[in-house]
């Protein structure tokens, strides 16, 4: 009987070592296949430094390949207006011949860092002092990261859509029902922003902030939702501004 006994034991331990061990790699991967499972693994050992390396390395490519592209997309709203000077468009048209890739990798890298750590300050924030949960910083900001991986892949699909029609006009989401429409509208883009991978990692960041806070999944879902809510309106907020100092009109539709 003793020596079953600390079979058991044996069994047991084993068992959660195995979990606890569990490397960050497979932990990425479950995010895609299994979120559950992998939130818990990381919750029992969070590591951040690999999966921020990666994020940052898909950033880079991904706006490495793109920079033309948004050169383009930015030429062709600007050059709605009437108060931009034709050689500020004659620079922006040499930037579409001559891109600059480099420093777009770098920027794009630069702004997943920057974002990824506002995201999960206010993930943090809501986590603790509105849903009432309790966890670390650096357990928010590895869940915003591991979701965050799901909208870097879902760019890199989107990569040779971009290449080959040649615009970044391209959508996995509703906005794909309005090819005629552009960044100018407001309903466009949040109909741009809020496509499949976004929908997709919102559920997957909301099953992380359950797991790390210890809320319910619904309270997780919650988190995510109000974030993603906040980044959208933050960015055609900008976007708008932008617009209208260049002299471009913004429609609702």
């Amino acid at each position: 009987m003793v020596s079953d006994q600390n079979d058991s034991n044996n069994l047991e331990t084993t068992g959660a070592d195995t979990v606890e061990e569990r490397s960050i790699w497979s932990i990425m991967a479950g995010i895609f296949t299994a979120p559950t499972e992998a939130f818990a693994a990381f919750n029992r050992k969070p590591q951040i430094i690999i999966v921020l390396v990666v994020t940052l390395l898909l950033g880079m490519i991904s706006s490495y390949f793109i920079a033309e592209y948004q050169a383009q997309m930015q030429y062709d709203m600007v050059s709605q207006s009437a108060t931009i000077p034709a050689q500020s468009l004659d620079q922006m048209r040499e930037g579409i011949e001559n891109p600059s890739r480099i420093t777009g990798a770098l920027l794009g890298a630069a702004g997943q860092l920057f974002a990824g750590v506002i995201v999960a300050l206010l993930a943090w924030a809501l986590g603790s002092f509105i849903f009432g949960g309790d966890s670390t910083f650096k357990k928010v900001w590895g869940v915003s990261l591991l979701g965050g991986l799901i909208m870097m892949v879902g760019a890199l699909v989107k990569l040779p859509l971009i290449m080959a029609k040649g615009s970044m006009y391209v959508s996995f989401g509703l906005a794909a029902l309005f090819p005629e429409k552009d960044f100018t509208s407001i309903v466009y883009s949040v109909l741009f922003y809020l496509d499949a991978f976004l929908i997709w990692a919102m559920v997957v960041s909301g099953i992380g902030y359950a797991a790390i806070f210890n809320i319910t999944r619904g309270k997780g879902i919650a988190i995510a939702i109000i974030l993603d809510i906040i980044m959208i309106s933050v960015m055609i907020g900008l976007m708008a501004i932008g617009m209208s100092f260049a002299g471009v009109e913004l429609t609702f539709f």
